[in-house]
């Protein structure tokens, strides 16, 4: 879980999920509003840090793998294509999921 940044996978997520709570906020210009978002913010990153997201990735890597496609993994992520990977593709999904946020807006937009 180490090798595959779990930690940083787990923070991306939280990034990603929190962004796109607050695009649902109401107008964050009034400052109860705003005092009101960022506790609750605060509190979800409080909430998230305590979850065992290792354990969580740990057990599904075990419902979704063999041992013997777990090493593969292992090799894979030790090599220099596996660490680039790691390096990038939380940016990759937290891309790809603003991007799609952004085009189900816009169908939403076009569908009124």
């Amino acid at each position: 879980m180490k090798m595959v940044g779990v930690d940083k996978l787990q923070q991306a997520f939280m990034d990603q999920m929190i962004d796109a709570l607050k695009k649902t906020l109401p107008n964050q210009e009034e400052e109860r509003f705003r005092n009101m978002s960022d506790r609750l913010m605060e509190i979800m990153r409080d909430e998230f840090k305590k979850s065992d997201f290792a354990s969580i990735a740990f057990d599904l890597y075990n419902k979704y793998f063999t041992g013997d496609e777990i090493k593969g993994l292992i090799q894979f992520y030790a090599s220099p294509l596996g660490q680039k990977a790691l390096q990038v593709l939380p940016t990759v999904m937290q891309e790809s999921a603003t991007r799609g946020f952004e085009l189900g807006q816009a169908a939403g937009r076009e569908s009124n």
